[in-house]
């Protein structure tokens, strides 16, 4: 049965006993947290006065007080302070503020009470008011005692009562124990307090014949602590296990009962309901009773001290519970008295750190102080100045101004310290100092502190601050000032609100208002009128708000209505500290020019009258004229120019493009020239009409040729005449057939072209260069016809261009015979001023073959190189947009199971699915298709080295040993340039950079065929397979060689030594070059003597391994019930979604992003685990690495790969594929990765079935 008692017992209680006075206002004193208490009793029976008995304070005994409001017959509070009270006291009660009294009588009936005084107003509260008169009826209340002493006993101290009960004799023992306990806790000092509460609970636990007494303190509002604990003989302790506690956890009617100050007495607690929430709990640790009482502080629960009974059932008496009570408030008295201490160790603590604190800002801050005794003297100076202070700071101490300073500066400070002593304080806002760097500024302010013991007179302290840069900007904005009133611009100055503050002269004669009219208006209020723009006005206004500059153009009126336009341009003002001060507005006056503006529509309009005069103009010209604007698009031509062009007519019309005109032209036959290359014929005439001069030449469907003359103009526009030339065609025809005969002799292939690029003339040289038999038609071919198809079109142009500008053209090109073989050759091309050209060609084919083979090579490594950056950058792009989706795929696969309407969700998914296509084709950008062949691995070498002899080894000695017999391998031959080019690459520009290069250095290149002793040592990159055969190819240098820390990383990514000439990917290219190929490369390099790379490279082509098939043993289940599996991925998202996949399966999952983790979990137990599932591409090692490392623990552990990168095979090396049970391609969804792991499993255990089957069966 549970039961809430009050601290404070109802009147007429039984068993309790009158304790000693010393006790009794200890007691007091402690409960009511006051400074002094009393036991004071009627004077010869009345109630006029007091006199005090006993006190905690000496000083006051036997004092008689006129305090007849003490004898109420209830407990009261006053205020001492109140007039007709304080004027009663006695003087030494002035210090006293508030009073507090109960009832107290003792066994002689003599009226009495017990108070308590504090030196604060109001400091009594109605909890203080009754728990001094519980006590005070503790002590008085004798109703079934039986008193043995005489009856004025009560006014003597350490007289004690008997009673007859054992009841009384409990209240007595726990009145001395209590007793003992408070005055214990009285006495000890603040580094005593935890060793005196503990005393204190024993004594409670020996008094109450408990087996546990303890106290628990509150933390944080939400969790209680178990500080103190005492305990029987043979009860373990639990002060260590009842630690943060949470308060939720305590049953919610004690912290209430605790909130109004009563205590929990449950005297039996098998007997409470079984609703009891706290029952169970109390019962598993065999408590059979329990008092558990507040601490309170600041009417605050602090705490609560607590009584179990064990071994038999305890029934505490409401005397007892008071006088407990009484221990709760002393050990919360107590802890509140060790706290206050420590807060004031720590506010010292704090205030010196202030102080060091302050004193280091003193130093640290631009400004300087200095302090000075009442004499003038220096006592101190922070800061450093030294155009105000010329001398060090220690040697100012105890000096006046006038003996360290100059006289000037002397001075100054003798003034403001005078100033100061006068009126309290000084200021100089910009005191000037002369130096001899020139004269600089201080702001100086001096106070006067409060006069201290030990000087004469008050003391000052002085800051003093450089404004010598904000003097003279306030110069400088005075210059401004003048130039702003001089300036012919409007001028407007307003401040943040946008009201006005200042104009300048010219404002004021443009606008008629003056100064003092406009000050603190806006200028929308009285500028504005009918004909501004509201909507500019709306733009100013929004602008202003958001603190941006602007420019517009508005109507302003003048103060006699006059209208004006002005340019106006606003922008914020800002202080020092980012501010916003106002705006600064100035205005151009453009009213003239919008004047202008409206001329020059007026002149516009004369200008299409005069545009219909040159109308009537070209019609009269001889030659046909066509005009187009900057758009192409047709704006006159004349009658003549539709004569020229009859089949065209119909589409010469106003606003046609150039270009629809003469496509109508092309379909309909207008051009004869142009039969049977219609589009190349299109393309010309285009670009030609696109230059800004064209003189050409035209043949028409009739006959007739037209010379075109067509200009650009400066607008863009162009202007064009078509003069007939068909007779001057005539007779320069027959001319050139007369020069003609004298080029048949020439050696040289010679021809003639038009200007369309015809042939005209070919000697016999050129038609047997060519190919070109008699039966052709030489104006059947055009001179592109003998280009090679390889040249690109722009190289083309530019001969056309060159030969247009100059007149001629000097060079190679690459031509083609009409049987389709092409060879170089060297060209003579001079252009006629009539469009034709004259070209001489000689063959250069063999010249050119070495050339071009030294071409190919580099070709093919710089496009090895770019493809290499390309895929490096998709590659990188695609893993971390395809681990992105894998983590929204996993997210919606995880939704979808929560789901039944899963239309979003299914969207959702087919979005995914479309941006993973997108990303699987994003990861093939710049991969190379390898061609696999079967080639001399020497050819290749020596090519590589023929190369790089010809670029960049012309300073350099270099070695080459090729064996006598070929080194016929299997692969892409660009694969060996690459790597050959790369190394030889790397040594040259190693000796090259060397400090202390020398003409003994070298590099060597050697190929060989690799012995056993190679295939011992240890490998740099990739592995060497002892039962293969391999080719080593080394490339040595005499360069600088490289420490540790370079040759650590010089196979990664993006690494350098030779700052921004480097790339990076140099060694990486052959590093994956030669591991893709199942090669590997050993490096060996000393530092000061050069480095040596052996490529090992197979004889036999090595593919890469495949991952094995993962074929499931029956249906699959979509469960994993039981199995334990290790998740690893770097991306923390992905991570999250592939653990929930697999726990939604019902698989136990250990995940983590440190591939570190998920080997030590194997290491620690190696058979606990069915599988791994892990990503690729990780920081510290990859998924082929880890999976290698895990099955050197567990060989029998199946791994899946999870992976966004399409050639991880190629990283892994040729072998590292078969570490893998299957990979599967992210994003990847539950099902796939559920099946996938099943089916693993499975293998696995069916793997360890027929093990297991086979060795049972050996004999």
């Amino acid at each position: 049965m549970m039961e809430a008692v009050r601290v404070t017992p109802p009147d007429g209680a039984d068993g309790e006993s009158e304790p000693d006075l010393e006790t009794l206002v200890s007691a007091a004193m402690l409960g009511l947290d006051s400074d002094v208490a009393l036991a004071v009793q009627a004077l010869d029976g009345t109630r006029d006065g007091v006199r005090v008995r006993c006190s905690t304070a000496p000083g006051l005994v036997d004092r008689i007080i006129a305090l007849p409001e003490a004898l109420a017959g209830h407990p009261v509070v006053l205020d001492l302070s109140a007039e007709g009270i304080e004027a009663r006291l006695p003087p030494e009660f002035a210090e006293y503020q508030s009073l507090v009294a109960a009832p107290l009588t003792g066994s002689s009936g003599m009226p009495g009470a017990l108070v308590g005084l504090s030196r604060q107003a109001g400091a009594f509260s109605l909890g203080q008011q009754a728990f001094l008169g519980m006590l005070g009826r503790i002590a008085t209340n004798g109703a079934r005692c039986k008193t043995l002493t005489p009856a004025d006993h009560f006014a003597s101290p350490g007289g004690p009562l008997f009673f007859e009960t054992d009841k009384y004799a409990r209240l007595t023992g726990a009145q001395h124990k209590v007793s003992d306990a408070l005055q214990d806790l009285l006495r000890s000092g603040v580094d005593e307090v935890d060793t005196a509460i503990d005393r204190a609970l024993a004594a409670v636990g020996w008094q109450c014949t408990a087996d546990r007494v303890y106290v628990f303190l509150t933390r944080d509002d939400h969790y209680v602590d178990n500080t103190h604990e005492w305990c029987a003989d043979g009860v373990a302790p639990m002060i260590a296990e009842l630690q943060g506690i949470s308060i939720d956890e305590i049953a919610p009617h004690w912290i209430e009962a605790f909130g109004r100050n009563e205590a929990i007495h449950i005297p039996d607690v098998p007997g409470m309901p079984d609703y009891s929430p706290e029952k169970s709990i109390l019962m598993m640790q065999e408590i059979k009773s329990l008092l558990a009482m507040p601490i309170i502080q600041g009417g605050i629960l602090a705490g609560f001290i607590g009584i179990d009974v064990v071994h038999a059932h305890h029934e505490f008496l409401p005397g007892e519970i008071s006088l407990l009570s009484m221990i709760a408030n002393g050990v919360g008295c107590m802890l509140r008295t060790s706290a206050a201490a420590d807060q004031m160790r720590q506010a010292q603590r704090r205030l010196q750190d202030e102080r060091n604190r302050l004193r280091a800002t003193l130093d640290a801050v631009p400004d300087i102080v200095v302090e000075f005794d009442s004499a003038g003297r220096f006592t101190g100076v922070h800061g450093s100045d030294p155009d105000f202070l010329c001398c060090p700071a220690e040697t100012l101490i105890g000096l006046t101004s006038e003996e360290a300073l100059p006289e000037a500066t002397a001075t100054l400070i003798r003034r403001v310290l005078t100033e100061a002593a006068r009126s309290g304080r000084a200021n100089e806002p910009e005191a000037r100092i002369v130096t001899p760097q020139g004269a600089v500024f201080r702001s100086i302010a001096v106070r006067r502190r409060a006069p201290e013991a030990d000087t004469a007179g008050p003391p000052f302290v002085l800051v003093a601050r450089d404004v010598t840069e904000q003097v003279r900007n306030k110069a400088q904005l005075k210059r401004l000032s003048r130039i702003a009133e001089t300036m012919t611009n409007l001028v407007i100055l307003k401040d943040s609100a946008g009201r006005i503050t200042w104009v300048n002269p010219a404002f004021q004669k443009r606008s008629g208002y003056t100064l003092v009219e406009v000050q603190g208006r806006i200028p929308a209020t009285f500028l504005h009128g009918p004909e501004t723009d509201p909507l500019v006005v709306e733009r100013l206004a929004q602008a202003a708000a958001r603190r941006e500059r602007v420019s517009m153009e508005l109507i302003n009126y003048a103060r006699n209505g006059e209208r004006y336009w002005v340019e106006t341009n606003e922008q914020p003002l800002f202080d020092g500290t980012g501010r916003h001060e106002g705006f600064l507005v100035v205005q151009t006056d453009i009213t003239e020019r919008k004047l202008f503006e409206d001329m020059l529509a007026e002149q516009a309009l004369q200008a299409l009258n005069s545009r219909q005069r040159i109308y009537a103009a070209v019609e009269a010209l001889p030659d046909a004229f066509v005009f187009y604007d900057p758009d192409d698009r047709l704006v006159l031509c004349n009658e003549r120019y539709r004569q020229y062009y009859p089949k065209t007519v119909p589409a010469i019309l106003p606003g046609a493009s150039f270009e629809e005109i003469l496509r109508y032209g092309l379909e309909h036959g207008e051009y004869a020239e142009a039969v049977g290359q219609e589009q190349d014929w299109l393309a010309e005439r285009l670009r030609r009409h696109r230059l800004d001069e064209n003189d050409s030449e035209q043949l028409t469907s009739d006959g007739r040729w037209l010379r075109v003359v067509e200009r650009r103009l400066p607008d863009g526009s162009s202007v064009g005449l078509r003069v007939d030339v068909t007779e001057f065609k005539r007779l320069a025809e027959e001319a050139d057939a007369e020069r003609l005969a004298a080029l048949e002799a020439s050696q040289d292939g010679i021809s003639i072209t038009s200007e369309d690029g015809r042939f005209l003339y070919m000697n016999k040289a050129f038609r047997d260069m060519f190919g070109i038999g008699s039966g052709l038609n030489i104006r059947d071919v055009f001179w592109w016809d003998l280009v090679a198809k390889a040249v690109p079109p722009a190289d083309t142009f530019a001969l056309q261009k060159k030969l247009s500008q100059d007149g001629n053209w000097l060079g190679e090109l690459l031509l083609r015979r009409m049987g389709g073989t092409e060879f170089w050759a060297y060209l003579s091309v001079s252009g006629r001023g009539d469009g034709r050209a004259l070209a001489i060609v000689r063959d250069v084919t063999s010249m050119k073959q070495a050339i071009t083979e030294q071409a190919r090579l580099r070709e093919e490594l710089q496009l090895a190189q770019r493809r290499e950056v390309i895929g490096q950058l998709a590659s990188g792009i695609a893993h971390d947009f395809n681990n992105i989706l894998a983590a929204i795929s996993g997210t919606i696969s995880l939704l979808s199971s929560k789901h039944e309407d899963c239309g979003n969700v299914e969207r959702l998914q087919a979005a995914v699915q479309e941006a993973t296509s997108l990303i699987g084709r994003l990861s093939d950008l710049g991969r190379r298709k390898n061609s696999v062949q079967t080639f001399d691995m020497r050819e290749q070498v020596w090519s590589s080295i023929d190369l790089m002899r010809a670029d960049r080894l012309q300073d350099t000695e270099l070695k080459l040993t090729l064996p006598p017999d070929p080194f016929e391998i299997e692969g892409d031959p660009t694969d060996v340039t690459q790597v050959a080019l790369n190394l030889v690459l790397n040594a040259s520009d190693a000796i090259r950079d060397k400090p202390d290069r020398n003409a003994h250095d070298f590099i060597e290149v050697t190929l060989t065929r690799a012995d056993r002793s190679d295939l011992d040592r240890p490998t740099t990159i990739g592995t060497l397979e002892p039962e293969r055969d391999y080719f080593r190819l080394a490339v040595a240098d005499t360069g600088p060689g490289m420490n540790a820390e370079i040759s650590a990383r010089i196979f990664r990514e993006n690494f350098t030594t030779k700052g921004e000439k480097g790339t990076g990917l140099g060694l990486p290219i052959v590093a994956r070059v030669v591991t893709q190929n199942g090669g590997a490369i050993r490096m060996d390099t000393v530092p000061g003597s050069g480095s040596r790379f052996d490529v090992f490279w197979p004889v036999m082509r090595v593919p890469l391994a495949e991952v094995g098939p993962l074929n499931s043993l029956g249906d699959p289940t979509g469960r994993l019930d039981g199995a334990t599996i290790l998740v690893i991925d770097d991306n923390d998202l992905i991570l999250r979604v592939l653990a929930s996949f697999l726990e939604e399966a019902g698989a136990e999952v250990a995940a983590s992003t440190d591939p570190a983790d998920l080997l030590a979990a194997v290491r620690g137990d190696p058979g606990a685990w069915d599988l791994l599932v892990t990503d690729f591409n990780m920081p510290t090692m990859n998924g082929a690495e880890l999976a290698r490392q895990v099955h050197a623990l567990d060989p029998g552990l199946p791994a899946l790969l999870l992976t966004a990168i399409p050639d991880w095979r190629v990283r892994c090396g040729w072998r590292g594929p078969r570490e893998f049970a299957a990979a599967l391609k992210k994003p990847v969804s539950r099902n796939e990765l559920v099946h996938a792991a099943e089916a693993a499993i499975a293998q696995r255990l069916k793997k360890e079935e027929k093990n297991e089957t086979a060795h049972r069966r050996r004999p």
